[in-house]
């Protein structure tokens, strides 16, 4: 019997209206309506308000929950980083309409948590109350992998229920504040600013004050401050999210007679200095000298803003440039990869070029690798799918294969003039992890990496395994990449170079030609700067509105394949033979050829059975555990089936893995080399 043609299909969101099951979309439960009171946790205020605008409600009372034990968020008025950032995400229709009260959004009062899940929907005939487990979030609604309950009644057959149901809205809507800061309302559209201590201590005073005049209960100041000790098991950031909160919280409360009060907004500047060293783990300047732009995106625009460190100041970054000053700059970037060809040593060379085209295509997207994978995962309708999409760059190579020359030339074309990080000397992991979570979206260069930083397994939170994991997994909204080059010594499990575009340069220059090379070299970087980057970042900005261009079978640098392939043209130039129309994946086959060659060379260590090869470590490794926990790593995921005294490998996946492009004649060998 076939199992997958019988198999029912799950019916993971159940919806009944006025005691019915209710089989339509579930857009047409909230059509036709005119006015919108929502009480939900809000996990993409994108999301939430693109509902808003696809419905046309013209007056909306949004009242934000916490998700289920999410103690971070119970702190967002005191330490105000989500707030801010909750107002600079939105559309500047939304803006408008919050600044003419349109638009109302309220959090709950320190110490009161809001769970509740509550629609009101109403319109000039009818009002319709939803109620469940349902958040309006797009994992909720979608009716995949995950069971919600959602129960609707229309006040024409249920005018109690209904009744009943908005009031209790109107209730819990007179115990919570308003959640959008004045301040921020009476910014104009172009307005950029990050987040920073000044910004955090405007908006907590303005907090203080709303505060003071809602009014929290002693009682409930005392159980925020007690809350539960900080999670063993909580992502590293919201841990220390969390004790700046409790510090913070600490710092603006006094004990009375009366019990635990806040203290007025007056006294905010006599507190100011303790509060500034832990407002926000972000905001918090590092001794160590940034030697990355200061870039950030401006989502009523898509525009990229440049910031003046001196004067906070923000002017618009991504603009156009004439065909001739593309022409000259892509003419320079064919002269550069063409040094990987005219100066190094060996055959196959192409090979080395299309890395090094490869990493300068990054490089250009990198600020927009965020964006990318929050469409990719939007497409794709679950969180996990940003892990598909790596905001790592590796590019390895032995010593002269000019992988620092490459590094030099990103920095120059992104405006850096040729300054990057060393590790360990000018850049700490733990100042890498907080860059990550700046607005700063200017990648993190840097020079000779070392392997640990990715794949060090102990429980670290500012590098190796858990670490790269859980900025692939779960780093959402603006961020950073991480472009680096590293030896080829490196090497970590498939679980982890998933996470990662590893580039590998093989070929290295010839050392007789030094002279000429660095002649080379110099010419080619003389008038580089970062006009070209401006202009990529202008039209990106543009396109990456059609949803559909940006990851295209799996390229999350199709758009910009297809910027360049149109800089080509202006530049009157043949697409190059370098120039690839899919992602590498050096890694995969480093690993493959490094196993096909094992078991070519070593074939009395592969014990071949039916369904899976037994590998005999003592031969295939003459009894070197390092060396094969080493080689273990080059393994696809999927083909170690056991791994204890011997290796055991799932036959097939070895056999496709060790040998990708003649798969089906290799087979064949192995069957005639067996019957024989």
């Amino acid at each position: 019997m076939d199992i997958l043609k019988t198999t029912k299909k799950v019916k993971y969101l159940n919806v009944i209206l006025n005691d019915k099951p209710f089989e339509k979309n579930i857009d047409a439960l909230f059509g036709g309506f005119r006015e919108l009171l929502a009480i939900t946790f809000v996990s993409s205020p994108k999301f939430f308000f693109d509902f808003v605008i696809k419905h046309r409600f013209q007056e909306v009372k949004l009242i934000i929950g916490i998700e289920d034990n999410d103690i971070n968020d119970k702190f967002n008025l005191i330490n105000p980083e989500p707030q801010f950032e909750f107002f600079k995400s939105l559309p500047q229709e939304i803006i408008d309409k919050i600044k003419n009260d349109e638009i109302q959004v309220r959090y709950s009062k320190l110490g009161i948590t809001i769970h509740s899940k509550l629609f009101i929907l109403k319109n000039d005939q009818e009002t319709r109350a939803i109620m469940g487990s349902a958040n309006l979030t797009q994992k909720a609604l979608s009716g995949k992998n995950q069971f919600e309950e959602v129960i609707a009644y229309d006040k024409t057959y249920n005018p109690d229920l209904v009744k009943l149901m908005t009031d209790r809205f109107e209730h819990i809507w007179s115990e919570s504040i308003d959640y959008v800061p004045e301040r921020l309302k009476k910014e104009n559209k172009t307005t950029i600013q990050v987040f920073s201590t000044n910004t955090a201590l405007d908006l907590l005073k303005e907090n203080l004050g709303k505060l003071s005049i809602a009014g929290v209960s002693s009682q409930a100041l005392e159980e925020l401050m007690n809350e539960s000790n900080v999670e063993t098991d909580m992502v590293e950031y919201k841990k220390e999210y969390l004790t700046n909160s409790k510090d913070i919280i600490n710092t603006l409360t006094k004990r009375t007679k009366k019990g635990v009060l806040v203290v007025s907004p007056k006294e905010i500047p006599k507190k100011q200095q303790l509060i500034s060293v832990k407002i926000t783990r972000l905001s918090r300047k590092s001794d160590e000298l940034d030697l990355r732009r200061e870039i950030v995106y401006n989502e009523t625009d898509d525009i990229l803003y440049i910031g003046n460190r001196e004067t906070d100041d923000f002017e618009q970054y991504s603009k156009p440039i004439d065909e001739e000053t593309i022409t000259t700059f892509i003419k320079k970037i064919n002269m550069f990869v063409g040094a990987y060809e005219k100066f190094t040593i060996g055959t196959k060379k192409l090979y080395s070029k299309q890395r090094v085209f490869e990493a300068i295509l990054y490089a250009f997207s990198s600020p927009f690798i965020w964006e990318i994978r929050q469409i990719h995962a939007k497409n794709k309708g679950r969180d996990t799918a940003l892990s598909d999409i790596p905001p790592f760059l590796v590019i390895a190579g032995q010593a002269w294969t000019g992988k620092t020359h490459l590094l030099e030339f990103i920095s120059r074309l992104l405006g850096t003039q040729g300054r990057y990080f060393h590790y360990n000397t000018d850049i700490k992991p733990a100042n890498i992890r907080d860059y990550f979570f700046s607005e700063n979206i200017f990648p993190i260069l840097i020079d000779e990496i070392t392997k640990d930083y990715f794949t060090s397994s102990s429980a670290s939170a500012t590098k190796g395994e858990s670490f790269v994991k859980s900025i692939t997994n779960s780093l959402s909204g603006k961020h950073p990449c991480l472009i680096a080059t590293t030896n080829t010594e490196f090497n970590a499990n498939m679980q982890i170079i998933r996470r990662i575009y590893y580039l590998q340069i093989n070929k290295p220059f010839d050392k007789t030609k030094k002279s000429q090379t660095d002649d080379y070299f110099s010419d080619v970087i003389e008038g580089i700067d970062d006009s070209l980057f401006k202009d990529f970042s202008f039209r990106f900005s543009q396109q990456v509105k059609n949803e559909d261009n940006v990851v295209r079978n799996g390229d999350y640098l199709n758009l910009t394949r297809k910027i360049f392939e149109g800089y080509f043209k202006i530049a009157k130039m043949e697409k190059p033979d370098y120039f690839i129309d899919k992602p590498l994946l050096d890694y995969y086959y480093r690993g493959s050829f490094m196993w096909k060659n094992l078991f070519q060379t070593k074939r009395e260590g592969f014990k071949i059975q039916e369904n899976m090869i037994i590998v005999d470590p003592t031969i295939v490794f003459k009894g070197d555990r390092i060396e094969k926990e080493k080689a273990k790593k080059f393994l696809d995921i999927g083909v170690i089936l056991e791994d204890s005294v011997v290796l055991v490998l799932d036959k097939d996946k070895f056999f496709e893995f060790i040998d990708l492009n003649e798969k089906t004649s290799f087979l064949r060998k192995i069957s005639r080399l067996f019957k024989t």
